[in-house]
């Protein structure tokens, strides 16, 4: 089942996943985010368990994750 994270998408064009460390939310990027936009369609989103991301239900590992924001990007289309 999906993690459905709490994405921010903005802009046009090849996709660009931008992603937080540890302890720290999408909003690390705010000023960088006005440069990607005009040239990427940007996917940050709350790592599970940060921001306005619910925690996992199973232990937080790197693979568990990865396979949060992969079922996210599967289910927005995201290639």
């Amino acid at each position: 089942m999906p993690a459905h994270l709490s994405w921010d998408r903005a802009g046009t064009g090849e996709p660009l996943l931008l992603l937080h460390g540890i302890g720290s939310t999408h909003d690390d990027f705010a000023a960088l985010r006005p440069r990607l936009d005009a040239r990427y369609q940007v996917l940050a989103p709350d790592l599970p368990g940060h921001g306005r991301s619910a925690p996992l239900d199973r232990r937080p590992t790197v693979a568990a994750i990865a396979d949060a924001i992969e079922a996210d990007l599967d289910d927005m289309g995201a290639g």
